[in-house]
């Protein structure tokens, strides 16, 4: 099944009065094509969903977001008891990359569990982005643009390590653990450079000599010189849709 997006969520925060089932009428659980049907109306303006299941529909996505946003694991078995989501990682990977109005820090909290379903759908996520082309600073910024890094360090390593193994991939000159190493200095110096706290800034050079030799040859002088000028301008931010890249 393909997973069904919403960009209405009500403007009030307050839950739908409609949720399953409401309005006098059950909404039966759609199979693919279903779905994919209602995709392309419900991610336009509210107005465009004239029909009772679609708005019925976006009733429940919006309903399922606020959920959501108060608790992951609710806001997903609502949607799964709706049949707007399958128990599947790739499913659910697909709705935290592209559904509007989710809580950045809770997908971030959700994708740095420990166990074996959320590991999956974040396995899942970290494939959902297109890397080509992109120099690891740019393209660890395209995969955070979705979520907000969750602040346990384990939590960390799981979700740099995935992005590391796929990123990687697409990279003849940086191996995994190269990847590895370097995104978790490219999110330090992101601290760095913008928390105000921060007064004695790390230069460009100290950033050069302290993460050269971890990706030599893979990475020049001139390029991670490169990479600090890009991310001392613009800070790495879970706001920011790929379009602003």
């Amino acid at each position: 099944m393909a997973v069904a997006v919403a960009t209405g969520v009500n403007s009030t925060g307050a839950a739908p009065s409609t949720a399953v089932g409401g309005g006098g009428g059950v909404v039966p659980h759609l199979g693919a094509g279903g779905i994919k049907s209602v995709m392309s109306t419900l991610s336009q303006s509210p107005t465009a969903a004239t029909s009772k299941a679609d708005l019925e529909l976006r009733k429940i996505i919006d309903a399922g977001v606020l959920r959501f946003n108060n608790s992951a694991v609710d806001g997903i078995k609502y949607l799964e008891s709706a049949g707007v989501l399958d128990d599947d990682p790739a499913e659910i990977a697909e709705f935290l990359a592209k559904q509007e109005n989710l809580d950045k820090h809770v997908i971030g909290e959700y994708l740095g569990k420990d166990n074996e379903f959320n590991i999956a759908v974040l396995n899942r996520f970290a494939q959902l982005f297109d890397y080509r082309d992109l120099p690891p600073d740019e393209a660890l910024r395209l995969f955070m643009c979705r979520f907000a890094m969750p602040g346990e360090a384990q939590q960390v390593y799981r979700i740099l390590e995935r992005f590391s193994t796929y990123y990687a991939a697409t990279c003849s000159s940086l191996n995994r653990d190269q990847v590895h190493i370097l995104a978790y200095a490219l999110i330090m110096l992101n601290v760095d450079a913008h928390n105000p706290q921060v007064t004695d800034k790390m230069t460009r050079d100290q950033f050069i000599n302290n993460t050269m030799p971890e990706v030599s040859p893979g990475c020049t002088a001139e390029e991670l010189g490169q990479m600090y000028d890009r991310v001392v301008a613009k800070e790495f931010r879970p706001d920011t849709t790929p379009q602003e890249l």
